[in-house]
């Protein structure tokens, strides 16, 4: 195991040199620097390892830095991310006494139970280095006083080990409040005294040695852990993507997915390809952040739910990753549990969406338009002013057609399947929930764009 007095003294050096290395700027507390180079690298920028799966976060976290430790996140850096070992951000700030961001860290949710790949937990390597402010927080925090590791050692196993006298009483003290067993080692008796005042961990010179006992062993100890209910219809899930951009989801057991209840923005877009443009038609701009990305192909598409299963796995739900929908839950989707015709249900004219209508008509040359209806769109509309329908789902029905996973035929595969209209059609067959547009993977329309779901790993 690397030594972390060693790994966080060398740190900076093991990482290339960078216009925007996080780690020199978190050192140098340059926040504003920091800032600027996450509002242009988000994620991707957020979650790039050192040397040893350390990220930004792991530094930030040991430097108790609340301010990059919230910008961090805000951009969308793994709370849980493990550094060689399994070491998560929770562990150094733990270590280090970080204790603004370790209450930070546990409001934000972080895994307090994680566990390296050893079984230390964060109140193991706290009681290691007789961090009493981090050990006392964990306890209320609900951390489990005997968690053990895969030796089969508690955090007081640890304390006594490394002569953390503090920690050991407060973890002595706690256990017998639980009514667990104290550890019974071969080791001088502790003094039994009060938890002491003061709070200095063992200093960084000193490192945990390498061989604690049996720390090889076999055998990761069974972790009894709080069963996560199962959704409920209707029930919602946010991916933060940073810089304001969030992705929701509505949970559709109809469909057996987390559905989109927008379409990709702009703004969404472009956190995964900051120089994406969707251009304008007649001078009426179709690239604002609210409104749907377009000029995106098929291939662009599943290129973002790629980059969302990479960096945001674990924003998701567990078991999940990111694709786009498959033509028959397209339709459920739309149909909301019934067998209508039109995503808004049998009549016509429409009564929700946006679509070619009379407000396109008066404003673009050689326009049709829907003659009984106007949403007062002309081109495409922001993604949640674009009609929702009963299941929570906005713009089902027209402002951006949306691809779906399907191939249009079984053979040649040279057509993929889009659904829902757009903000230029009027033809009511097109509207039809059962009709489907084709268009070849690789085309970029102004009135293609596409909705994510989040679906079981199979």
């Amino acid at each position: 195991m690397l030594k972390y007095s060693l790994l966080l003294l060398l740190l900076v050096g093991q990482v290339r040199a960078a216009p925007c290395n996080l780690f020199a700027l978190i050192r140098q507390s340059e926040v504003d620097g920091m800032a600027s180079c996450l509002n242009v690298g988000g994620a991707t920028l957020a979650n790039t390892a050192a040397a040893g799966g350390v990220t930004p976060l792991h530094l930030a976290a040991a430097m108790d830095r609340c301010d990059m430790v919230k910008l961090l996140v805000a951009h969308g850096a793994w709370i849980d991310a493990p550094s060689a070992g399994g070491f998560t951000p929770l562990h150094w700030a733990a270590a280090e006494n970080a204790t603004n961001v370790l209450q930070l860290l546990v409001e934000s949710g972080a895994d307090l139970a994680a566990m390296t790949d050893n079984g230390i937990t964060p109140l193991h390597w706290a009681a290691s280095r007789n961090a009493t402010n981090s050990v006392r927080l964990l306890i209320r925090a609900g951390v489990a006083v005997a968690s053990q590791t895969k030796s089969g050692r508690t955090p007081l196993h640890w304390a006594l080990t490394q002569h953390s006298e503090d920690a050991a009483v407060m973890l002595a003290f706690q256990s017998v409040n639980e009514g667990i067993d104290l550890p019974r080692l071969d080791l001088a008796p502790v003094r039994v005294t009060a938890p002491g005042t003061t709070n200095i961990p063992s200093p960084i010179a000193t490192p945990l040695p390498d061989t604690l006992p049996d720390i090889t062993m076999s055998g990761r100890p069974i972790v009894v852990l709080q069963d996560t209910p199962l959704p409920r219809s209707g029930d919602t899930h946010r991916v933060l993507l940073g810089r304001e951009q969030i992705l929701t989801f509505v949970w559709r057991p109809e469909a057996g997915v987390w559905a989109g209840a927008f379409e990709v923005s702009n703004g969404q877009f472009r956190r995964f390809r900051p120089d994406h443009d969707s251009r304008s038609r007649e001078s009426i701009s179709l690239n604002d952040d609210d409104q749907p990305a377009v000029y995106v192909s098929w291939y662009d598409a599943r290129a973002f739910c790629e980059w969302v299963n990479t960096y945001y796995r674990h924003s998701m739900p567990a078991g999940t990753y990111c694709r786009l929908p498959t033509n028959e839950e397209w339709m459920t989707l739309a149909r909301c549990g019934s067998q209508r015709r039109y995503p808004w249900g049998n009549d016509w004219p429409p009564v929700y969406g946006n679509h070619s209508d009379r407000s396109a008509r008066d404003a673009l040359p050689d326009w049709h338009g829907i003659e009984e209806y106007d949403d007062g769109h002309i081109v495409t509309c922001k993604t949640s002013e674009s009609g929702v329908n009963e299941w929570g789902l906005y713009g089902i029905a027209g402002n951006v057609w949306e691809w779906c996973e399907d191939w249009y035929a079984p053979a040649p595969h040279q057509l993929k399947v889009r659904q829902g209209g757009g903000w230029d059609f009027e033809d009511p067959i097109s509207l039809e929930i059962e009709t489907r547009g084709f268009d070849t993977p690789d085309s970029r329309y102004d009135t293609i764009g596409f909705r994510i779901v989040l679906a079981p790993v199979e």
